[in-house]
């Protein structure tokens, strides 16, 4: 996979999105991967956008972390 069209940021988080997921022992990147990957890597700009449409970052977190797990 080639990254040159994404942001360094964006990198970051794909990057650290293939990390949780082999860490968990699996093959794929799937959402949940992602979404832990962009909050990990820039989470004070993702926080605040999601606060701002409602979401509560920890509940979001342990569903994330609960997906991931099965």
């Amino acid at each position: 996979m080639t990254y040159d069209n994404f942001t360094i940021k964006a990198q970051e988080s794909i990057i650290r999105a293939q990390q949780i997921a082999g860490g968990l022992e699996q093959q794929n990147v799937d959402t949940p991967h992602l979404i832990k990957g962009i909050l990990e890597t820039d989470a004070s700009v993702s926080e605040f956008l999601l606060k701002k449409v409602g979401v509560i970052i920890p509940t979001l977190e342990n569903k994330l972390t609960e997906v991931m797990q099965k």
